[in-house]
């Protein structure tokens, strides 16, 4: 069972993706995200926004296309979505997220390149996956996921 909306909000966070309220779609999973917590996702995951707001949303647990089924629309319409928007999801465990609500419409430029991220990965290899290190001259950058936050627009919470 997960805990009460107002622990979700102030725990630490296990991993995030971001997701994209496109109507007419269900809501993608990343997954880079799914592959490596493959082990401990269940079908139900129980989401909690800042101000209390608890929903429940169905998994769909499919690693080659990770979805959101059903409560994702429920999810739209609670939040009055007329548009696209961006939903970041910060994972705390316990099929527990902490979501964050951007409401402003998301430019038409970022659909293609986020719809041929989403849909476009390979399945290179079945987590978990480790730490990994990228040497960029003159820098050094570690860490277990990227996140491309300017196109994307999500930021690490």
């Amino acid at each position: 069972m997960a805990p009460p909306a107002e622990e979700i909000v102030k725990l630490d966070k296990r991993g995030l993706f971001c997701s994209m309220n496109i109507r007419g779609e269900l809501g993608y999973v990343d997954r880079a995200f799914a592959i490596e917590f493959q082990k401990e996702l269940g079908e139900e995951w129980t989401l909690a926004d800042s101000a209390g707001n608890v929903h429940i949303v169905e998994y769909n647990q499919d690693l080659l296309s990770p979805e959101i089924m059903t409560g994702w629309w429920t999810l739209a319409y609670f939040y009055g979505f007329e548009g696209d928007h961006t939903i970041l999801f910060r994972y705390v465990g316990e099929n527990a997220f902490h979501i964050i609500v951007y409401m402003e419409d998301v430019p038409k430029s970022y659909f293609n390149p986020y719809l041929d991220e989403v849909e476009g990965r390979k399945l290179l290899n079945i987590g978990p996956f480790h730490d990994f290190s990228i040497k960029m001259s003159p820098l050094d950058v570690n860490a277990s996921s990227l996140v491309d936050s300017k196109r994307l627009r999500c930021m690490d919470y």
